[in-house]
């Protein structure tokens, strides 16, 4: 049941998209709003409101046709280095022993003593 105060704010159905939840001060009715911003632009929030991005709504992949979001050049680079930098040893000595331990992907790759110093060039940058 609502009160007066909140009567007329309606629950949307739709939640696949960012919506907020707000209680009502009166009766504590939790109502989901998507109310627009200022000037039409976003979402309204007041204080207390809590803010909800719906399970699956930002995908991030590096192929555009299955991502919701659109990365910078910059978050593109940052993207990159999460898949496939982060988790490199940091030390020479351990390389190795990372591709022997990652054989599925590094099948075909063979470290040479050259292409092991261009390796070591680009993740020290």
């Amino acid at each position: 049941m609502s009160c007066n105060k909140c009567k007329h704010l309606l629950d949307i159905q739709d939640l696949s998209s960012p919506y907020v939840i707000r209680e009502c001060s009166d009766c504590n009715r939790k109502i989901n709003l998507r109310e627009a911003g200022d000037n039409g632009h976003g979402i309204k929030m007041e204080k207390g409101d809590q803010f909800i991005f719906p399970k699956n709504f930002i995908k991030m992949s590096a192929n555009p046709l299955k991502s919701t979001v659109r990365l910078s050049k910059g978050g593109l680079e940052w993207f990159a280095k999460l898949i496939f930098v982060n988790d490199l040893p940091t030390k020479r000595e351990s390389i190795q022993e990372e591709i022997k331990k990652n054989g599925n992907y590094s099948a075909y790759f063979q470290m040479t003593p050259q292409l092991e110093k261009e390796f070591w060039q680009f993740t020290t940058k």
